[in-house]
């Protein structure tokens, strides 16, 4: 749920927090996680900023069932995998909790966008045990799900990018606890 340029997400158990501003210092963008460490007491395990003023970290993150994984993603980053300049390509980069302190470390590649404007990913997330991910952009209208490979720490896509030619299509995801049902909004959508 968003209010303005705030944001926040629930862990399925319960006992974390997401809160993201994406309009944070120049909308670089900031996350933060709080967990419920004594049943009264939530405690900050994890603070993330965006790396480049305009990058828009915190639109629509994720944070999966148990808390130990969240979603960076930064709508408007502007470099592509090679580091080739790319006007709002979008990257999205997926950190897991070590359950000590305020220790992460990302899991897998980094997924960007395909071109520039595509401002990979407005909307993501994942499946129960956050081995899968969804993740949408409205302003090029495709979806992409990709499931974590443990063995090769790798991000691979699963199936093909998913659109309708529809503005706004991938405006907001879903996924079931196993990862096979992907629900897609479209809050501009008036076909019947």
């Amino acid at each position: 749920h968003s209010v303005g340029n705030f944001g926040g997400r629930i862990s399925g158990d319960g006992n974390s927090i997401l809160f993201s501003n994406y309009s944070d210092n120049s909308y670089a963008g900031k996350i933060f996680v709080y967990r419920n460490t004594s049943g009264t007491t939530w405690t900050k395990i994890g603070e993330f900023s965006g790396g480049n003023t305009g990058n828009h970290l915190g639109l629509g993150p994720a944070i999966s069932y148990d808390g130990n994984r969240v979603t960076l993603n930064e709508r408007n980053y502007d470099f592509d995998e090679n580091g080739n300049a790319a006007s709002d390509i979008g990257r999205v980069r997926i950190f897991e909790y070590s359950g000590n302190g305020t220790t992460w470390s990302q899991v897998g590649n980094t997924i960007y966008g395909m071109k520039s404007g595509d401002t990979l990913a407005e909307s993501c997330d994942f499946s129960k045990d956050g081995s899968i991910v969804a993740l949408g952009t409205k302003v090029s209208g495709y979806v992409e799900v990709y499931q974590y490979n443990n063995t090769s720490n790798t991000w691979n896509q699963i199936g093909s990018r998913i659109t309708d030619g529809a503005a706004h299509f991938g405006q907001g995801v879903r996924l079931s606890n196993d990862g096979t049902i992907l629900l897609i909004s479209d809050y501009q959508e008036n076909s019947s």
